[in-house]
């Protein structure tokens, strides 16, 4: 019954008049933190906007790295005073349009002057969804509803499994790799908060790696339907991948997915 109410009461997503709309989007704010031994790892802000229908984004990443990671850079003897963390939590602007993606910011040394902004084909980059469930996708967010164990106002709570997310999400999947099929026992506890017409403004995560790390995201959204001018950067500001002498650099969590404790 409870999951009867719950999926007849919720917009999935947004009202249909906004989702198919041409230009339109959605702002996001996220902030996405991972703690090992009870100590912060590294969090991750991240705010800017999705453009419906063609998944291209915009957003500023900011990273920072807590006690564990150092911690974890003096076990593999990185002195952490010579460490540039002031670099590494630089901020980065990317910008994704269909299979071409842009980034500026501390991930390439050496750029020619003038040229701020680098392009790269069919690469990914990091995500809205690092760590959590893609609230956007109709069939994830009926997975989670489908879980829903608690509705108190304007807020449904759930809790996951996560090989049912891996079915279902590819963000999931491409995040959390192996983990889904190798710890079927995991489950992400969430909870959803709608505003008074229906639409989802806040959703929350907690996400166990293993007995020792976990987790936790809070994305909120705003500007339901706003219009959503994600363009490429300036030809002139921009060089190709190619062009390039270096491979990814320094950022040790580049690859959008968590570090995870053997």
């Amino acid at each position: 019954m409870l999951v009867h109410s719950v999926l007849t009461a919720v917009s999935l997503v947004a009202p249909p008049h906004v989702i198919d709309a041409p230009g339109k989007g959605v702002r996001i704010e996220a902030l996405t933190k991972q703690f090992s031994g009870g100590k912060l790892y590294v969090s991750e802000s991240q705010v800017g906007s999705i453009a419906f229908g063609r998944d291209n984004l915009e957003m500023t990443r900011t990273l920072r790295y807590g006690p564990a990671f150092h911690d974890f850079l003096r076990e593999h003897g990185e002195p952490v005073d010579q460490v540039d963390m002031a670099e590494w939590e630089t901020p980065q602007r990317w910008i994704r349009l269909g299979r071409w993606t842009y980034v500026s910011g501390n991930l390439f040394g050496g750029l020619p002057e003038g040229r701020s902004w680098v392009k790269l084909k069919d690469w990914e980059g990091p995500s809205f969804w690092s760590g959590t469930a893609d609230v956007l996708a109709p069939a994830t967010l009926k997975t989670l509803l489908a879980d829903a164990t608690s509705r108190r106002g304007r807020v449904i709570r759930g809790s996951t499994p996560y090989r049912s997310l891996a079915a279902v999400s590819p963000s999931f999947r491409r995040y959390f790799e192996d983990l889904p099929s190798m710890a079927p026992h995991l489950r992400l506890t969430w909870a959803l908060q709608l505003d008074s017409k229906g639409v989802i403004e806040r959703f929350t995560s907690t996400a166990p790696l293993n007995r020792n790390e976990f987790i936790r995201a809070d994305l909120t959204f705003s500007g339901w339907g706003s219009r959503a001018a994600i363009v490429a950067p300036p030809a002139d500001q921009v060089i190709d991948e190619r062009r390039l002498d270096d491979t990814l650099p320094g950022d040790p969590i580049l690859r959008d997915r968590p570090v995870i404790s053997k």
